[in-house]
């Protein structure tokens, strides 16, 4: 059975910052080579919440299949069900202006699926997401 993925295009911001910072020291260091060590060690330092937050961000998202619904936070935590756990997919407004996917248990909790969202319940992509996990729900299999 095929399984599919639903991430955020957003993960591409700290992916670009991160490519964008690693060149800006590669021709810094080239162009002055009289740079002292310690200087490059913090600018090397200064990426690794730059990585991180690019690894956590390509690592959130929601991965279905045959056998369920797997959500993955950008705080690392993940959380599984089975289609017979799932009850609906909906837009919750998150407070501040935006919109994120919410999957509905049977036993009342919510999944928050952080990276599919929107600024509105009727904007494309919260439509477009909930469109395909209710249609990966009904066939369990992605669309």
């Amino acid at each position: 059975m095929e399984q599919g993925t639903l991430r955020s295009r957003l993960i591409l911001v700290p992916y670009l910052i991160f490519w964008g910072f690693i060149s800006a020291l590669l021709v810094g260091g080239a162009i002055n080579k009289h740079d002292p060590l310690a200087g490059r060690l913090a600018c090397g330092l200064l990426a690794l919440p730059v990585l991180t937050a690019l690894v956590l961000a390509c690592r959130a998202g929601v991965l279905f299949d045959a056998g369920g619904i797997t959500v993955r936070r950008y705080s690392g935590r993940t959380s599984r069900a089975s289609w017979s756990e799932v009850e609906s997919f909906i837009p919750v407004s998150s407070g501040n202006n935006s919109v994120y996917v919410a999957t509905v248990l049977k036993s009342g909790r919510r999944l928050k699926t952080q990276g599919l969202g929107g600024y509105s319940a009727r904007s494309r992509n919260v439509v477009a997401a909930i469109a395909t996990l209710d249609s990966a729900r009904r066939h369990g299999t992605s669309t």
